[in-house]
């Protein structure tokens, strides 16, 4: 039994205005002062500068980083940065413009889908929750790729969906279509889980045989005609260097992992989906179990199918970044709107104690938060932490006290303001997150002030060193000029004895530990916190005389 098609019914002037509301609702929160702090490392200037190479080197099938070629993923989301490079410049704003205009296309696209299998006001909640869940907010305002991906998968789905439900076979085609773009992004794994959740979609239904409807010729030839061309001109230059570092044994290796491994990965991604969802976390148990009991409904059992394999293939894939439980967000979003709008405007009053067990949670998650921000802070940047301790406390007591106050408001039974405080939660906790955190936040990373000096002083034919400062994509960014990454004292002293006037950008332990090997008379450049450049002149032999 499937419930009625919503998709089909037409769309009111409210529900149009509404919907307007959500996505510049969506708009404010992706692009309020998104150029405010310099661009992080690694992910972010990583990708702005293999797109300013694009532009330098003219070429947009190999990309390069600091002028080798780099075998990342797919160009798509860099040729994406190129266009806005060349039109406007680079910049914190323009590099991170299409994360939130693809964030933006991605709540619509939640829209669409809680629209199609619940109704408008579903896809109008769910879209709501997923532009204020925090990973989703947070990485609609970074330049990485992964809410471009997001988007056309979504968008994938959605036709497929269509597709088997009106037996439409250019629905079909957009699928495709969305899935060429969505490899062309991210790579072919973007085509693995929509194809995994429909199979198993169907096999539920048990409608293995609607595969037979499918155009699979037409269709493989759109995929291939969007994807493919790029993955065989990289392949036709670059050779095994290219097909091992896009199909290599990398992944499976991965999947192939010891059980220990694999729990690991388990215990890494749990605690990362609780802090991604935040401010809804505590929804997403009541969530489980109301599409568990209605999992007869092709939205519940999507839902279902879809996060639950998403979540495997994250744990499976064992990486250790947050994007990995990231394409669980949007269906989790559709999932508790679902669960909300029967709660509000259906009189599922049953569920009252559920969500009030979930209010209990959610400033139980509000403050794991709390805690386990200021945690990884102390730990990984201790010295940095304690000077801009104080930002802190505003953005965390906000999603402390937000979740309290929908409490009350939820205790004095004003449904629709408790759940509206969520969204002013979020809000609030942008606002004062990029107005008062990210600028106090921004005087302790070094590389772009260091990098602004350094490019005052650099002339034709230098040369910078950056010694044991790891992968230098911002120093390479800020300087727009190559880097000499060196990791070992000896190899260190024959580059600073080359020739010529180098530059050398390293931390200050790691200067004490090598000074032995350094030639005397470098002079300092500048300094900023731990980092140091030092210079030595052209004219200084590594005995001391020039």
């Amino acid at each position: 039994m499937n419930e009625p098609p919503h998709g089909r019914l037409p769309r009111t002037v409210r529900e149009l205005v509404l919907l307007g509301l959500v996505l510049l609702f969506a708009a404010a929160m992706f692009t309020f002062r998104l150029g405010a702090g310099s661009l992080w490392d690694l992910d972010e200037s990583r990708y702005a500068q293999v797109s300013r190479e694009i532009l330098m080197t003219g070429d947009p099938v190999t990309m390069h980083l600091n002028g080798k070629p780099w075998f990342g993923p797919p160009p798509f989301w860099m040729w994406l940065q190129a266009v806005t490079g060349w039109a406007f410049g680079f910049s914190e704003f323009t590099t991170r413009a299409w994360a939130a205009i693809f964030g933006v296309l991605g709540v619509a696209a939640t829209y669409t889908l809680g629209r199609e299998w619940f109704g408008p006001r579903t896809g109008l909640l769910g879209g709501l929750i997923l532009t204020t869940m925090l990973e989703y907010l947070l990485l609609s305002r970074l330049a990485v790729v992964d809410v471009v991906q997001a988007a056309f998968m979504l968008l994938a789905l959605h036709a497929f969906y269509r597709g088997y439900r009106d037996r439409g076979s250019g629905d079909y085609l957009r699928g495709f279509l969305y899935s060429g773009l969505a490899t062309l992004t991210r790579g072919p794994i973007a085509f693995v889980l929509p194809a995994l959740v429909l199979v198993l979609f169907l096999a539920a239904r048990r409608a293995l045989d609607r595969w037979r409807e499918v155009p699979w010729g037409w269709g493989a030839l759109l995929y291939l005609g969007v994807a493919a061309p790029w993955y065989v001109l990289e392949t036709a230059r670059s050779g095994s260097v290219f097909l091992s570092a896009a199909f290599g044994g990398e992944s499976l290796g991965r999947l192939t992992r010891a059980a220990g491994a694999q729990a690991a990965s388990v215990l890494y991604h749990v605690p990362v989906l609780i802090l991604g969802a935040v401010p809804w976390t505590a929804f997403l148990p009541g969530a489980l179990v109301y599409h568990s009991v209605r999992r007869w409904q092709d939205g519940s059992l999507i839902c279902l199918v879809w996060c639950g394999v998403a979540f495997l293939l994250a744990v499976a894939l064992g990486g250790r970044l947050p994007d990995g439980v990231f394409l669980i967000y949007p269906l989790a979003a559709i999932a508790v709107a679902r669960l909300w709008e029967d709660f509000l405007f259906e009189g599922g009053r049953y569920l009252r104690r559920a969500l009030v067990t979930s209010f209990i949670l959610q400033i139980g998650v509000a403050l794991f938060v709390a805690v386990a921000g200021a945690a990884f802070a102390t730990v990984r940047y201790p010295r940095e932490f304690a000077a801009v301790r104080g930002a802190f406390i505003p953005p965390l007591a906000a999603l402390v006290v937000g979740p309290a106050v929908t409490a009350v408001l939820f205790r004095y039974r004003r449904y629709t303001a408790a759940f509206l405080a969520l969204p002013a939660t979020m809000a609030a906790f942008v606002g004062i997150l990029y107005t008062i955190t990210v600028p106090a936040v921004e005087t302790q990373k070094p590389m772009k002030p260091l990098a602004a000096a350094l490019k005052l002083e650099l002339r034709p034919g230098d040369r910078i060193i950056g010694y044991r400062i790891g992968t230098p994509a911002s120093l390479i960014y800020y300087t727009n000029h190559s880097v000499e990454p060196v990791g070992d004292p000896a190899v260190l002293r024959e580059r600073l004895c080359d020739s010529g006037r180098v530059f050398l950008v390293t931390t200050r332990e790691e200067l004490a530990t090598a000074h032995a090997e350094l030639p005397p008379g470098l002079l300092q450049v500048a300094d900023r916190g731990e980092i140091v450049v030092k210079v030595k002149p052209a004219a200084l032999a590594c005995g001391g005389e020039a």
